[in-house]
């Protein structure tokens, strides 16, 4: 195994002992959540086969990552310290699903890496797994994917809003799950990096609603 792929490997190994412990869940209960849980764990225990056909690619919102990646809350250091091994080869997207309806000052404030998936660093055909990076006083307008999502904000305190209209404010540490098409929305006022995963039959990018 080479240098890199033993590195994103360990960080496969540290997702999946964080999402075995008793805070990766902590407040949800409800089958879709279990639904997802098990998907991504199950994936998650076994090694995947490394990618080396994926680029490395950056994007305005990345000058935050050094930032981030090296200020995580408590329980996330050593999935934070795996990731920084690798930095290098993360390929970072914005969603194109966004071109001409979200304005300039979104992308150049929020990107995202899938570093498990089908296109991910590590292959995996019914899951993803990566970061998102939210940057200065942007806001993340509505939209919503056919996919399961769970997120844990690693770094930085941001706010949600979700189905029901209400704006909450996520601290690090604090388990977030939209259901397939749930409209949700995020705001940050100062950078926040969050761990997500995917999980579904169909693992198409987000639209705006």
């Amino acid at each position: 195994m080479s240098g890199a792929a033993a590195a994103a490997d360990a960080f496969r190994s540290e997702v999946y002992k964080f999402y075995m412990s008793d805070d990766a869940l902590a407040g949800l209960d409800s089958a879709v959540v279990a639904d997802h849980y098990a998907d991504v764990t199950a994936g998650l225990a076994e090694p995947m086969a490394f990618n080396t056909s994926v680029e490395p690619l950056s994007k305005p919102a990345t000058r935050f990552w050094d930032q981030l990646s090296s200020t995580p809350a408590p329980g996330f250091e050593p999935i934070m310290a795996a990731a920084r091994q690798f930095a290098d080869l993360l390929h970072w997207r914005t969603n194109n699903n966004y071109i001409g309806i979200f304005d300039d000052h979104f992308f150049e404030n929020e990107t995202f890496t899938e570093i498990i998936g089908p296109t991910g660093l590590l292959i995996a055909d019914n899951f993803r797994a990566g970061f998102l990076i939210l940057g200065e006083n942007v806001h993340y307008p509505d939209h919503s994917h056919a996919a399961t999502e769970l997120y844990h904000p690693v770094s930085g305190t941001g706010v949600w809003m979700q189905g029901d209209g209400q704006k909450r404010e996520k601290s690090p540490g604090t388990p977030i799950f939209h259901t397939p098409w749930e409209s949700h929305a995020m705001w940050a006022t100062t950078p926040v990096l969050a761990l997500w995963s995917w999980a579904g039959e169909d693992l198409a990018e987000a639209k705006p609603d």
